[in-house]
C-alpha cells in the first residue's frame, strides 16, 4: 500500500489551485515548514519548503515547493520539473523501519534523504532511498510516523469530487521496462505480473491520429497497480513526458461510471 506521494513543484499556490478545480478539496495548507533535522546522504541539510497535504482516499499526497535547502527536491526541481518524485510506504513499527533500512542496504541502496520529527503522538522518520536511478525514475521511501493514521482517520469534511476520490492507478515513463523489472526483482521485490506489447490503433494525440506502440510492464502485488510505459513509436504524450523531464511518475489513474461524462467534467 502506497502511503505518500510526495509531488515537487515550482509554483505551490498554482498547482493545489488547479488540483482544487479539477476537484481535490481535502487539502490543508501547512504554510511554511522547516525541516532542521534533515539530512542529504548523510550530511545536514535543514530546509524550509511551502507544503500542503490533501488526502484522496487511503493517499496522503504532500506538495512541495523548496524555499532553503532540500538538495534532494531542488536538484530535482531543476532536473526534472515539476512531479510526482518520491512514493513512501508506512512501517508497521519502528523496528521494521529500522529492519527495512538494513536489508536495502545489504541490497546496496542506500539512503539519500533522511528527516525525524517529534510528532503529537511520538517521533517521525522519513528515509528517500536511492532508487531513481535505476528504478525508472521513482525515489522509494520509507515512513515511521505514528501520526499518518490519525491524519487518515482526521476528515476536514470536505471530501473530494467525483472522479478524485480514489487513486487506483500509478504509471511511470521509463526507458528499459525489462530493466526496471530486474532492478526491483533483484531488491526482492516479485516480478512485474505481465510485460505486454501493446499496439493501440484508435488513438489520438494533440488531436492528430495515429498508431501508437509500447511495452507495458504491470506490477499488481500492492493495493494499486503500477504500470510502467517503454514506449516504441512516437510521438505520442509518453514521449513527450519523456523528452521534458526524463524518466518518472507519468500519470495518476481514478475510475469513472462514464468516460464521455467524465472527459466533459474535467
Amino acid at each position: 500500500h502506497v502511503a505518500q506521494l510526495i509531488w515537487v513543484v515550482s509554483d505551490l499556490d498554482r498547482v493545489v489551485d488547479y488540483w482544487q478545480r479539477l476537484g481535490i478539496h481535502d487539502i490543508h495548507h501547512d504554510g511554511v515548514v522547516r525541516f532542521p533535522n534533515l539530512t542529504y546522504r548523510g550530511k545536514p541539510d535543514p530546509a524550509s519548503v511551502k507544503q500542503v497535504t490533501a488526502k484522496v482516499g487511503e493517499l496522503e499526497i504532500k506538495w512541495i515547493q523548496p524555499l532553503h535547502g532540500g538538495k534532494f527536491w531542488r536538484d530535482d526541481l531543476r532536473k526534472h520539473g515539476d512531479g510526482i518524485r518520491v512514493l513512501g510506504y508506512k512501517a508497521r513499527s519502528p523496528q521494521e523501519f529500522d529492519d527495512q533500512i538494513k536489508y536495502f542496504s545489504s541490497k546496496g541502496v542506500s539512503v539519500v534523504v533522511q528527516n525525524t520529527w517529534q510528532g503529537s503522538t511520538g517521533r517521525g522518520r522519513i528515509a528517500y532511498l536511492d532508487t531513481a536511478a535505476e528504478g525508472g525514475g521513482n525515489t522509494l521511501a520509507l515512513i515511521d510516523d505514528p501520526d499518518i493514521q490519525s491524519r487518515a482517520t482526521d476528515a476536514t469534511g470536505t471530501g473530494n469530487a467525483y472522479p478524485v476520490t480514489k487513486i487506483n492507478h500509478f504509471a511511470w515513463v521509463v526507458n528499459d521496462v525489462r530493466k526496471v523489472d530486474t532492478y526491483y526483482t533483484g531488491l526482492g521485490f516479485k516480478p512485474f505480473s505481465s510485460i505486454d506489447h501493446n499496439v493501440s490503433l484508435d488513438r489520438f494525440y494533440r488531436g492528430q491520429p495515429g498508431t501508437f506502440e509500447m511495452w507495458l510492464g504491470w506490477d499488481r502485488t500492492g493495493d494499486t497497480p503500477f504500470e510502467w510505459v517503454q514506449q516504441i513509436t512516437n510521438p505520442d504524450v509518453y514521449v513527450e513526458y519523456g523528452k521534458k523531464h526524463g524518466e518518472g511518475f507519468h500519470h495518476l489513474g481514478v475510475n469513472v461510471t462514464d468516460m464521455d461524462e467524465a472527459i466533459q467534467l474535467m
